[in-house]
């Protein structure tokens, strides 16, 4: 889990549910679990399956956050490595016994 990212759902007047993230991220509504009569679910049963495919959305937003996090680091680290040169042109002007 990521700092400021904690998931809370919240329940739609049709028994759906919104996944909402720390971050202002608000996902889709999951629309509640159709019933099946060949395949009858109970109510809770299908409230946590409703629940379930709500927080899949919330990981596949996570998912994205951790590419963007990794594709952000990656863009830095090039930053830092292209100015080393730069800094070892300013910073190693040394002369004798280390004096500029």
């Amino acid at each position: 889990m990521l700092i400021g990212h904690e998931v809370r759902l919240s329940e739609t007047n049709g028994h759906g549910w919104v996944p909402l993230c720390e971050c202002g991220w608000i996902g889709d509504v999951a629309p509640m679990v159709g019933y099946d009569p060949k395949a009858p679910l109970r109510a809770k049963v299908r409230r946590e399956l409703t629940q379930s495919i709500a927080l899949d959305a919330h990981q596949r937003h996570m998912n994205q956050e951790r590419a963007d996090i990794a594709r952000r680091s990656d863009a830095e680290l090039a930053r830092i490595g292209r100015a080393i040169p730069l800094a070892n042109a300013t910073l190693q002007r040394r002369g004798r016994w280390g004096n500029p």
